[in-house]
């Protein structure tokens, strides 16, 4: 009887923390095409926050959105978009029978970086001492800049603050429109 009063104790006392299931945020960065419909990403794309040396995304396709965590300190965060071109060619060679074979050869070209500047403010969240600190965001400012050597290459083609609020379960924060 008083094991199972311990125990009811226990568990009652963990629920009553309050705590999310996820203590972190995250930032959608969801990508629209010149159309203004969602598109799937049909490149490889690498995301790599510059100054944590953290890789978010490493050659990524076919996604139509990508959660970021932002940083808790820095003001304004850095993101490095590196996309590659898919080249395909065709080669004739002879096989070992003297007839000539078809094969397609594809090839991966890394040759476009873009960079995404997002400038925020930090709030700390704390809800009890049982649960984590979590940090909100502000979105206050968004911008990009082509790092290639042909401008006409870069991937972005307009980005947008949609909603500004990053919190938990935040969606569809920042709207990226893409080449195509």
């Amino acid at each position: 009887m008083l094991a199972a009063l311990l125990t009811l104790g226990l568990t009652q006392s963990c629920d009553d923390a309050g705590c999310t299931l996820y203590n972190s945020t995250n930032c959608q960065l969801t990508f629209y095409g010149e159309s203004g419909n969602v598109v799937a990403l049909r490149q490889y794309l690498t995301v790599t926050a510059v100054g944590a040396n953290q890789v978010i995304l490493n050659k990524g396709m076919g996604y139509t959105d990508i959660k970021l965590q932002l940083s808790y300190t820095n003001d304004v965060d850095t993101l490095l978009y590196e996309h590659w071109t898919t080249t395909t060619t065709t080669e004739t060679v002879p096989d070992d029978e003297g007839n000539e074979t078809t094969t397609e050869v594809q090839e991966d070209t890394p040759h476009v970086v873009d960079t995404l500047f997002i400038r925020k403010t930090n709030t700390p969240h704390f809800e009890s001492p049982d649960c984590g600190t979590a940090v909100f965001h502000d979105i206050e400012d968004v911008w990009y800049r082509n790092d290639s050597r042909y401008p006409d290459d870069g991937l972005f083609d307009m980005i947008y603050i949609n909603h500004a609020q990053v919190y938990y379960n935040s969606s569809d924060n920042l709207r990226l429109f893409i080449k195509q």
